[in-house]
């Protein structure tokens, strides 16, 4: 099919001046598709308005030719924006100072105005707008304990989606889609995942699941084109989507960024609760995409003939090589959470500091386990030796800086901050894990593959690393070959002939359809 009657879409959440990871690769391949010669569109599912899509473009995220579509702006039906028409404008609860002492504190940066409303010295609400303070872009309501209750989050001043969250927990329970900044036109629901969580369509007062709503405003959206190719990444509500959309034109791509895995992550755990969607359902699916070779084949041998195929990560070469000393230090850079296993590299840390006790770790990144993190690490007598650094904006230089990075985690996909540190000359220790280390480190030659869980071993090769200057020096120099093993044209050709093949109708997907009572 010509392809001018075809739209590629892709999905990320955000916008934000943060985006990393998994969306940044969406965002690279869009752009790819869309200087091809593809109209290649870009759905955001959260808030998202057009100061962020400028800026994004400014700072090089999003390709000119890129088309973005704000789902959360543009889903009401037209029945949605009429019903919108009849209603007052929302707002959140005013705080009502019932207490001795009710203050106002503000804050400004040069992006954002912060004020925080006090009762007696616990904060009752929070509103975040533009710096001039004209426009709101989020304010949260907390109880009398200080503990948040709702979330209201706006474009251009009118809000879109408020939520209630539970105070005891902090988990997010429900949340409503407002139409114009008037009418709550859809409450949707956090769990079960993957897209099936319930929602209630108010105006029609059906009730059906998230993945649907969306899927039936993409079939809207897109209706004009006769071919819809949509690449749906990760374990999310726009794998539910794909499947649920009923454009008569479209051809799914499902990506999968991480692990299919569950406890202990090794060939006797079973899928993923959540993940059997995925497999048991193809309906749109022409392909399915994975970044190993290992995963590739664990999934065969599970599930049999899924249309699978590999996309490795596109390693390009650093602008600039970082002439900086390496020091006689580690780094881990990534979010401080269980799926790391932080603790497996603290005790290997602590062990190896007994044979080299200048030795030095140091941990950039946040994330829930961020204090937990600070306790192990003064539990093990680790203060002066391991620097937390918080979140860094140059994590090439970070990496660049050190003798090796390592790497502990329970299960991966195909890391980037792998493929990324490597580039720099950075060797990596890192546990054998499904999946990602195996695909990109040459054992023993541009860094180690330790098995996964061996604290014991792993300590041996910090060891070796930091005593040994010409084995050091050996790894560093192979480890850049990453970027010709991994090179960006490689990868350019490999997403080409994916979306060429889905398109063309040569995507083998299977005719597999769940029907739903």
């Amino acid at each position: 099919m010509p392809r001018q009657d075809t739209a590629v879409v892709h999905f990320v959440r955000s916008l934000d001046a943060r985006i990393a990871g998994g969306a940044r690769a969406v965002l690279e391949r869009a752009g790819m598709f869309a200087r091809s010669g593809w109209s290649s569109h870009l759905v955001v599912t959260g808030v998202v308005n057009e100061r962020d899509v400028a800026m994004a473009r400014q700072a090089g995220l999003l390709d000119p030719a890129l088309h973005v579509h704000a789902y959360l702006h543009e889903a009401p039906s037209w029945q949605d924006l009429q019903e919108a028409g009849r209603r007052a404008p929302l707002a959140p609860a005013a705080v009502l100072g019932r207490g001795v002492s009710l203050i106002r504190h503000v804050e400004t940066d040069e992006s954002r105005r912060v004020v925080e409303t006090s009762v007696d010295g616990v904060v009752r609400r929070q509103e975040v707008t533009s710096r001039n303070g004209r426009r709101t872009r989020r304010v949260s309501l907390y109880d009398e304990h200080g503990r948040r209750t709702e979330n209201w989050l706006y474009i251009d001043g009118a809000p879109v989606v408020t939520s209630e969250i539970d105070p005891g927990t902090g988990r997010w329970l429900r949340s409503d889609y407002i139409a114009e900044g008037r009418y709550r036109w859809a409450t949707v629901g956090y769990e079960p995942p993957l897209g099936t969580a319930p929602a209630t369509l108010h105006t029609t007062g059906e009730r059906t699941d998230v993945g649907t709503v969306l899927a039936r405003w993409l079939d809207r959206e897109f209706a004009a084109w006769a071919q819809v190719v949509a690449f749906a990444d990760g374990e999310n509500v726009w794998q539910r989507a794909l499947r649920r959309m009923r454009h008569p034109g479209v051809r799914g791509v499902s990506v999968l960024h991480n692990s299919h895995l569950g406890e202990p992550y090794d060939a006797t755990a079973g899928t993923k609760p959540h993940w059997d969607g995925l497999f048991d359902d193809l309906t749109n699916v022409r392909t399915m995409v994975c970044l190993t070779s290992r995963q590739r084949q664990d999934l065969i041998e599970r599930y049999g003939d899924l249309p699978l195929e590999i996309v490795h990560h596109a390693v390009p070469a650093p602008r600039e090589r970082p002439a900086v000393p390496r020091g006689r230090h580690l780094v881990f850079i990534g979010r401080l959470a269980e799926q790391k296993r932080i603790e497996h590299l603290l005790e290997a840390f602590a062990a190896a500091r007994r044979t080299v006790p200048d030795a030095r770790l140091e941990i950039y990144g946040s994330g829930p386990l961020e204090d937990e993190v600070r306790r192990w690490i003064s539990e093990r007598g680790l203060e002066g030796a391991v620097d937390m650094r918080g979140h860094t904006a140059d994590p090439l230089g970070a990496f660049a800086a050190a003798r090796a990075a390592v790497m502990t985690s329970r299960y991966e996909g195909l890391p980037l901050t792998l493929t990324e540190g490597m580039a720099v000359g950075t060797p990596f220790i890192a546990y054998d894990l499904n999946y990602g280390p195996a695909e990109v480190i040459r054992d023993g030659t541009d860094g180690f593959l330790v098995p996964a869980g061996d604290v014991e071993a792993f300590a041996d090769r910090i060891v070796a690393v930091l005593r040994d200057d010409g084995l050091a020096k050996r790894l560093s120099t192979a480890a850049r070959d990453v970027v010709r093993r991994f090179s960006a044209g490689r990868y350019r050709q490999s997403w080409t002939r994916v979306l060429d093949d889905v398109a063309d109708g040569a995507g083998t997907g299977r005719a597999l359809v769940k029907e739903e009572a």
